[in-house]
C-alpha cells in the first residue's frame, strides 16, 4: 500500500523508480515523492506517467483521486522556487505531454510541448492529451 508510510524499504537503495499510472491513485503525492526520494540513491532516475487533466482517462476510472497538469511537479524541482506543499527533491530532466496519434500526426503535440503553458491555458480541452511523462533525477546533496 503506497499510502502507508514509511515504505518497508531501506534508504538509498534504487537507481531507477518507475511510477506508471500510480500517482493519480494516491492520497498524499508530496509524501509519496518524499518516500521515493528517501529510497532512491543520489542521482537515481524517477519516471512518472500519469493522466493529464484533459484526458479521457483522467475521469473514467473511479479509483483516480486527482489528475495533473504539466507543471504539477515543479515545486519538487531544486531549480524552482520552493512551495508550501513541496520540497526540492529532484531535478526535472524531462517532461512531455503525450497525445493520441491524430494530434501527433497533425503537429499539435509538438506545439503543445513547445508551449505547454499556453496550450494548457487555451487549448487543453480542444486538443486533449492522454498522459504526462516526467523524468526526474534525485538530488540529495
Amino acid at each position: 500500500d503506497l499510502d502507508q508510510f514509511p515504505y518497508p524499504l531501506p534508504s538509498d537503495s534504487f537507481d531507477l523508480v518507475v511510477m506508471q499510472d500510480i500517482l493519480e491513485h494516491l492520497q498524499d503525492v508530496s509524501h509519496v515523492l518524499r518516500e521515493v526520494h528517501r529510497v532512491a540513491k543520489d542521482g537515481a532516475v524517477v519516471r512518472i506517467r500519469t493522466p493529464h487533466y484533459s484526458s479521457y482517462y483522467a475521469y473514467n476510472d473511479p479509483t483516480h483521486i486527482r489528475s495533473f497538469g504539466v507543471f504539477a511537479l515543479d515545486g519538487f524541482d531544486v531549480g524552482k522556487p520552493r512551495t508550501a506543499y513541496a520540497a526540492p527533491l529532484f531535478r526535472i530532466q524531462r517532461r512531455e505531454i503525450l497525445f493520441p496519434r491524430i494530434w501527433r500526426m497533425t503537429g499539435v503535440a509538438a506545439l503543445a510541448n513547445r508551449f505547454p503553458g499556453r496550450w494548457e491555458q487555451l487549448f487543453a480541452f480542444v486538443f486533449r492529451a492522454e498522459n504526462l511523462f516526467f523524468e526526474l533525477r534525485v538530488v540529495k546533496s
